[in-house]
């Protein structure tokens, strides 16, 4: 009695649909003639249509398959060869219709109380470029650029015009726009931290101070479920305090500074010197590991940025073609940069 029902979801075969557009050249009596138009997906005599464009877009630019395996991949789907050249075409001509787009994302961008930076090294042919990043939550803009510092964030032209609070890894280069407020990623202090921890007379400051950065992290996310824009002024002193404190407490381990260069072979050891570069950018930066304590709409790490350029490190740029200038001032920025935006809002 009764019955059992079981579902299979599987594929139908994938065949392409040719359609043929035929164009009619017509004279009248009067001895004009009339020539049929063709659709604009029509551009050639044969050429494939906007869904399979779209399709190898995503291909190539969402899930980040090689050029040469995107290929591989839509020929054994489609029964007919496509060329990396096209693919490339493809890539330029996705890039060029986001123009309107990149404007838009920018100005968003600019307005957003808190961005995220980040950038990293990549090849575009046989040269080092690098990929930039400008992020929130929603927002993500990714822009390659053959420079890495301040020629490059000025290019990308966000950072320029910026007020808000901007969340990095302390390269110096963001340094350099003082209308922005700065908060450095606690997630590279403790790493920092677990490193110099190594070292045995330092183990026990390296797990004091990353104790007192995750009781920051604790207290910031705490007020902001509570809906609060800051920590309470007496909690975030009593981790200011304990801040201050571990620091004083490591300088009076190191020997006065600063260290003197390695070839003078003074009586630094190399964990002395370690600990002595990352206490010191504690000490001077100190405001911008606590920013979280200031403002909850800051977070603790930098995590968002580095998730926005994570799948761009595995992603194949070889060989790159050179597309030339997309207008005046964009040059430098790079074909890539549009179609690495065409799923720039998450």
């Amino acid at each position: 009695m009764g019955k059992q029902v079981r579902q299979v979801i599987d594929l139908p075969p994938v065949m392409p649909i040719v359609t043929d557009h035929v164009s009619y050249r017509l004279r009248c009596a009067c001895g004009a003639e009339t020539v049929g138009g063709f659709p604009p997906e029509a551009k050639a005599p044969v050429c494939f249509g906007p869904e399979v464009r779209a399709f190898a877009t995503y291909l190539l630019d969402r899930q980040h398959l090689p050029v040469e395996r995107t290929a591989e991949l839509l020929a054994d789907l489609l029964g007919v060869k496509v060329s990396t050249g096209w693919l490339c075409a493809v890539q330029a001509e996705a890039a060029g219709r986001l123009t309107p787009f990149l404007a838009w994302l920018r100005d968003r961008l600019q307005k957003e109380p808190v961005v995220h930076a980040d950038e990293t090294g990549t090849a575009v042919g046989t040269t080092k470029h690098w990929v930039h990043t400008l992020t929130t939550k929603l927002l993500t803009l990714i822009a390659v650029h053959p420079k890495r510092g301040l020629e490059a964030l000025n290019d990308i032209g966000v950072l320029a015009v910026y007020t808000g609070t901007v969340v990095h890894d302390g390269y110096a280069s963001y340094d350099l726009f003082t209308a922005a407020t700065h908060a450095q990623c606690n997630a590279h202090a403790l790493r920092h931290l677990k490193s110099v921890g190594e070292a045995e007379a330092f183990s026990a400051w390296a797990d004091q101070m990353t104790g007192i950065l995750m009781d920051a992290k604790v207290a910031a996310e705490a007020a902001a479920r509570a809906g609060h824009r800051h920590v309470d002024p007496g909690r975030a002193g009593v981790v200011r305090a304990a801040y201050q404190a571990a620091l004083d407490q490591v300088f009076a381990l190191l020997p006065i500074g600063p260290p003197p260069p390695r070839k003078a072979r003074p009586r630094w050891s190399e964990a002395q010197r370690k600990v002595w570069n990352l206490a010191t950018r504690l000490r001077s930066d100190a405001d911008q590991f606590l920013r979280c304590l200031d403002d909850t709409r800051v977070a603790w790490d930098n995590n968002v940025a580095e998730r926005a350029l994570r799948m761009v490190k595995i992603h194949d740029l070889w060989p790159a073609p050179d597309y030339g200038s997309r207008g005046a001032g964009s040059s430098h920025l790079g074909w890539w940069e549009g179609v690495g935006l065409v799923a720039g809002v998450a």
